[in-house]
């Protein structure tokens, strides 16, 4: 979209540590897509994040998927900055954990990258609009900032007063840091208090955010605010390919896709299936979307305890979408690991929307996504072996042959109501505009 004569867009950094920089890239990709609901008549909008295209794993190798959605916005200027070391690939907080040292010295390494192409736009914009570089000094010209995930990026902005949204890895991060309750309660204060506002994605994350500032300090506004997800748009080569796997007609088809980390709770759900009487056993397809750390101890375990487990790897959003239509339950495990529990995770969401039956525990923000689904497709679990192969069994015996087609299509209204882009695009811009 073009702006309008004579007037001049303002500048609208985004700065996150994940954003696509490539057609296989699928980090950040909710950025990308919230990016596009800012008018360009009003909006000049510049990225600044991390290049992970070199990082990202390869799609899922069995077919060319032909309906990638994940095209670089030519319309948004993208500053690439290259980071240091391994510590994107898992995510700071499960970099934190394995490796305190490494993973410390690795984030300050990479925040001071990016804050260094940060402050070198914030000047060459300075100079542009009024001719030399205070860059610190805040004027009706100066670029608004949108700051993806507390830490780093609202520690690097916090003297442009940006707005923050705070997406779950970020706050377990702070929660975690080795700097005592004083120093985090400083730390909170900068990234939290002293810019337009905070956005959380979920409200477990907001009443987590409230417990870090201390009470008597001054409070930005802030409000839970989730993430859209985009309509289904499966790929038809996927779905045949998928479907190909499927050995025998009255095998059911549980998936899952995320991050194989510890925190999903995956090697939980693959000892359910494991201690299911044969029978059960024999009828369940497990179809793994997703790479991470836990992969091959998983696929090794999987092959000894004779569980029907079949390994996508990572798969594109219309793969994806293709796998989420052919499931009838989709499980989402996820244990509390110290400090760390999941935000609002897009996949759950995404799962609804295609109408799959959600087996999930409620950590973290699940259970304010379960609690506005229709009941008959939720079934919530405590994350252990006996929680699992319990519900795993239930939709195996009689639950699944109950759900009927208008329960699916009740799920998948109700869902694009709640979490869809078309839904929920419309209010982030409205929000960016209540906090200028």
């Amino acid at each position: 979209m073009s702006s309008k004569v004579g007037v001049r867009p303002r500048p609208l950094i985004c700065l996150t540590t994940s954003y696509p920089c490539a057609e296989d890239d699928l980090s950040g990709h909710f950025v990308q897509t919230l990016n596009s609901f800012y008018p360009r008549e009003r909006w000049r909008v510049i990225v600044v994040c991390f290049d992970r295209s070199q990082k990202s794993s390869t799609p899922s190798p069995h077919i060319i998927d032909d309906q990638r959605n994940l095209s670089i916005d030519q319309e948004i200027e993208v500053i690439r900055v290259t980071p240091y070391g391994e510590s994107l690939r898992s995510g700071a907080p499960d970099e934190l954990s394995a490796s305190p040292i490494r993973s410390l010295w690795g984030l300050g390494i990479n925040t001071l990258r990016l804050r260094a192409a940060y402050r070198d736009l914030l000047r060459s914009l300075s100079s542009l609009t009024t001719g030399d570089s205070k860059i610190d000094s805040l004027t009706d010209e100066s670029p608004v900032v949108i700051a993806h995930w507390a830490i780093p990026c609202a520690w690097i902005a916090y003297r442009q007063r940006p707005l923050v949204y705070c997406h779950g890895g970020d706050i377990a991060l702070l929660e975690s840091l080795p700097i005592g309750k004083y120093l985090r309660k400083v730390l909170a204060k900068r990234l939290f208090a002293l810019g337009r506002g905070v956005v959380c994605v979920s409200e477990d994350l907001e009443r987590r955010v409230r417990q870090l500032i201390d009470p008597s300090t001054r409070f930005t506004p802030m409000k839970t605010l989730p993430m859209g997800v985009s309509l289904p748009n499966p790929c038809p080569q996927y779905v045949e390919y998928l479907r190909s796997l499927i050995s025998r007609d009255d095998l059911l088809i549980f998936s899952t896709v995320g991050r194989i980390v510890k925190i999903k709770g995956y090697d939980l759900l693959l000892d359910a299936f494991a201690t299911l009487p044969q029978a059960q056993r024999q009828r369940a397809l497990w179809l793994m979307a997703g790479e991470g750390p836990e992969l091959q101890s998983l696929r090794e375990r999987s092959i000894s305890l004779k569980v029907n487990l079949q390994y996508l790897g990572q798969l594109s959003p219309s793969q994806r979408d293709a796998l989420l239509s052919i499931t009838q339950i989709f499980v989402a495990p996820s244990r509390t690991l110290g400090r760390r529990v999941e935000g609002a995770p897009l996949a759950l969401r995404e799962a609804a929307l295609n109408g799959c039956t959600l087996v999930a525990t409620t950590a973290g923000g699940v259970n304010a996504i379960l609690s506005r689904l229709p009941d008959p497709l939720v079934c919530r679990i405590e994350p252990t072996i006996d929680s699992l192969r319990e519900a795993i069994y239930q939709q195996l015996t009689d639950q699944a042959e109950s759900i009927t087609t208008e329960d699916r299509e009740r799920m998948k209204e109700t869902a694009q109501a709640l979490w869809s882009w078309e839904s929920l695009g419309p209010q982030h811009n409205e929000t960016l505009s209540l906090y200028l």
